[in-house]
Order: C-alpha cells, then structure tokens, then sequence
C-alpha cells in the first residue's frame, strides 16, 4: 500500500536512479538543477556527484525552497536557493552538469 506524501529520502542511490538524472555525473563534480520541489533529485545528484561534489538547486517559490531545504537537511550537501532559475547560481559556477526539473508556463 502506497502512503501518501513526499517521496521517502534514502541514503544509497535506489536502483534505477542513475538513469533517472544525467548519464556520466563526475565524482566530485559540480551539478546545478533547476527546480528543487521535495528536493528528491537534488538527493540523488547529491549521491551521485558523492561527499567531494557539488549539487546547487534553484527553486523560484519560496515555500517549495523551505520545502526541499526541510528535506535535504537529513543529510545531504546540497544548496538550496530560492530565486528565478533563469538567473542561475553564478556564485557557484562553473558546473560540470546543469539539468531542469522545472515546469514552465506563461
């Protein structure tokens, strides 16, 4: 029976993830997303990129950044920022890896 909620956070990669997110992720290597929500993908780059890596995610609404933030505090080394994701993360660029999880309209 499936509960209801956010996706349950795992400290080991779960089978099938690695073709979930970008292929060839370098240990170590620094990673920007585009659209934290619950934080789940920002979780498995974390796990991906391992302790030496950079993951930098970019939410625009300020209740999905404290959200994923929530989230991600259980361990994982993530930085999580609340602003337009069309501005990117400067300050922590260059990046190996960029990938969007984001919806868009308008």
């Amino acid at each position: 029976m499936r509960r209801a909620g956010p996706p349950a956070f795992r400290r080991r990669v779960p089978t099938g993830a690695r073709r979930a997110v970008p292929a060839r992720l370098p240990a170590g290597g620094g990673t920007g997303e585009i659209g934290t929500a619950t934080g789940i993908n920002a979780a498995l780059l974390a796990e991906l990129v391992g302790p030496d890596g950079l993951v930098v995610t970019i939410e625009l609404d300020e209740d999905l950044a404290e959200s994923g933030r929530a989230h991600l505090a259980a361990g994982y080394q993530v930085t999580v920022l609340c602003r337009d994701g069309a501005l990117g993360a400067p300050e922590s660029a260059p990046f190996d890896r960029i990938i969007v999880t984001a919806g868009a309209c308008g």
